[in-house]
């Protein structure tokens, strides 16, 4: 799914310093808050593309697009603390979960992919009785 595109993964054993804390906290507040996010998106082209990919995923719908950051913004919390707050290792979980989306799984809480599956059935499209 499109969700490791904007950020992935679960660990509880690492602690980040005070500097990845305060990043963190930043990222997740753009995140969950809809006016500075569809700031953020205008402002930058890495931002509008990812933008552009939730648009379209979830047809538009507001409420799906707050869920689809609120989750990244839980995930990206996951993918900092697994990292250790190393933006290189960070990195590396996010390269390996495009080269296999499948991974992700390995990545999220139990809630995050209960989460996840929920949205995923909201945004199927409905199937015609035959």
């Amino acid at each position: 799914m499109f969700l490791f595109f904007i950020a992935l993964a679960f660990s509880q054993s690492q602690t980040l310093d005070s500097h990845s804390q305060n990043a963190l906290r930043q990222t997740q507040e753009l995140l969950n808050n809809r006016v500075k996010r569809e700031q953020a998106i205008q402002e930058n082209p890495t931002s509008q593309a990812v933008g552009e990919k939730v648009e379209h995923l979830t047809l538009g719908n507001e409420e799906h697009k707050d869920q689809v950051f609120h989750l990244s913004a839980g995930a990206l919390e996951n993918i900092a603390k697994e990292a250790g707050g190393d933006a290189g290792k960070m990195q590396k979980i996010m390269q390996e979960l495009q080269r296999n989306p499948a991974a992700l799984k390995n990545y999220l809480s139990k809630e995050q992919l209960q989460q996840l599956k929920s949205l995923g059935h909201e945004l199927q499209p409905k199937q015609k009785n035959p």
